[in-house]
């Protein structure tokens, strides 16, 4: 739902913010008097579905990208903190409405926490920036 706002002769729409935009200020007369190209960054969401995991279990992380609905999936990289960076460990596809799931199994680790996040891989059925999700913790053992 927008929300309008009239400042003198021009009046102001602010919308769902959940796809890259044009916008136009156009005169009376109809002429176009600026043009404005704003990007929409949405963060992505992920959580697993459970926070601790039995030694050499398997784990599910459930993920979406906020946006309108795309008119294809978009791949989704799951990355694992390692050392000071991130390494991936799987890519999955999100459907038409951004959602995602990923599976996991822990075939040589007993214990420790491990760290994942998601990242949007590029696209160009994706209508925005999609900026990697918050870091989702994972106890083992």
């Amino acid at each position: 739902q927008a929300q309008h706002r009239t400042f003198g002769l021009y009046r102001l729409e602010i919308l769902a913010a959940l796809a890259n935009a044009v916008l136009q200020v156009v005169d009376s007369d109809g002429r176009v008097q600026r043009t404005l190209r704003l990007t929409v960054r949405s963060t992505l969401q992920l959580r697993a579905k459970r926070q601790s995991i039995p030694p050499l279990g398997r784990m599910t992380l459930h993920g979406r990208i906020p946006t309108v609905k795309l008119k294809r999936g978009v791949n989704v990289a799951i990355k694992v903190r390692s050392g000071r960076g991130w390494r991936t460990v799987g890519v999955t596809r999100s459907d038409v409405r951004g959602e995602f799931e990923f599976d996991y199994r822990f075939r040589a680790t007993r214990r420790g926490r491990f760290h994942f996040r998601a990242v949007a891989l590029p696209s160009s059925d994706l209508p925005v920036k999609a900026l990697p999700s918050k870091v989702v913790s994972v106890r083992v053992g």
